[in-house]
Parts: structure tokens; C-alpha cells; sequence
């Protein structure tokens, strides 16, 4: 089971299926904030100037991944840690396909997990959903 593409879910859905509902960055890519706040990176660079760009289109947002470097004009108002789950065993579906069925759910949430993992869910990795909004001046 090739799970490469779970450790960056925002990057390779902005990347492939998601694509025309990317705002590009050089090494981040972010929804357009009419669809949903969240984005990813994918650069060792510094993105800080890139991440104040997309705030000034939006009141908050999420950046998925490790911790992001910022600048003045962007605030961290959080962490929400979260278990990735994927369903191991394929589901028979009439349309045979490679996709693997993930979630991600805040790590604290403890009823919602024990349920996913009745479904058949099992925890791939903690993964990290970083709450930023810009600084209002």
C-alpha cells in the first residue's frame, strides 16, 4: 500500500485532483479561501512571505505539516494534533480503485477514534493542522 501521498494530503490534492482550486506559491499551495482554508508546503525554503500573501485573503487558515516559519504579519492562534487513520482492507466498491480511504481526527477525540477503528480504521501517524491568521495592524 503506497501511503506516501498521506504525509502531505493538502500538497498532493492541490497537486493532482484538487488542481484548479489551487492558489500556487513556490513550494506552497493553498485552496482558494472561497473553498476551504487549508494549504501545504513542500520546500525547505522559507515560505513566510508566501504564507503573509495568503493571509491577507482571509481571516484564518490552516497550514497541514510541520511547524511553519513566519513573519510579523502572520500569527499562530493554535495546533490541533490529529491521528490519521486509513482503512487497511480495501472496501468492495464497483469502481475498482487505488484510492486509499483516510480521515484525520483530533488526536483527543477518543469516542470518534474508537468508532473509526470499529469501522476498521487503524492510526498511521499523528499529523499536525497549524491555525494561523494574519496580524491585524
Amino acid at each position: 500500500m503506497d501511503t506516501f501521498k498521506l504525509d502531505n494530503p493538502a500538497w498532493y490534492s492541490l497537486n493532482e485532483a484538487h488542481e484548479e482550486f489551487a492558489v500556487n506559491y513556490d513550494g506552497l499551495k493553498f485552496y482558494q479561501p472561497a473553498y476551504c482554508p487549508f494549504g501545504g508546503v513542500f520546500t525547505d525554503k522559507s515560505v513566510a512571505l508566501n504564507i503573509a500573501d495568503y493571509a491577507s485573503f482571509t481571516d484564518y487558515f490552516f497550514l497541514i505539516g510541520d511547524e511553519p516559519k513566519i513573519d510579523q504579519n502572520v500569527k499562530i492562534d493554535g495546533e490541533l494534533v490529529c491521528n490519521q487513520m486509513i482503512l487497511e482492507k480495501p472496501i468492495d466498491l464497483e469502481s475498482n480503485t487505488s484510492k486509499i480511504p483516510y480521515l484525520d481526527v483530533a488526536s483527543d477525540n477518543a469516542n470518534a477514534i474508537r468508532l473509526y477503528q470499529k469501522l476498521g480504521f487503524v492510526s498511521r501517524r499523528k499529523l499536525s493542522f497549524w491555525k494561523m491568521s494574519r496580524v491585524l495592524r
